[in-house]
């Protein structure tokens, strides 16, 4: 069962008040969390890149 959190009831009553689309409202939502999910992941990519990080070295235990 899929519960709206705090910010898409907050789209939907700004939607409703300014007279909004509000698809359109969660599609600026959309686009802009994908760009700040972009910008963090690159630049996490890029350092380890340069660093050399290997995903599959294991870690030893103690």
């Amino acid at each position: 069962m899929f519960i709206a959190g705090k910010k898409e009831v907050a789209l939907i009553i700004y939607g409703a008040i300014t007279n909004t689309s509000v698809p359109a409202l969660f599609a600026a939502g959309a686009v802009s969390g994908f760009l700040a999910g972009l910008s963090l992941l690159v630049p996490a990519l890029w350092i380890a890149v340069r660093k050399g990080y290997d995903a599959n070295v294991q870690q030893q235990g103690r």
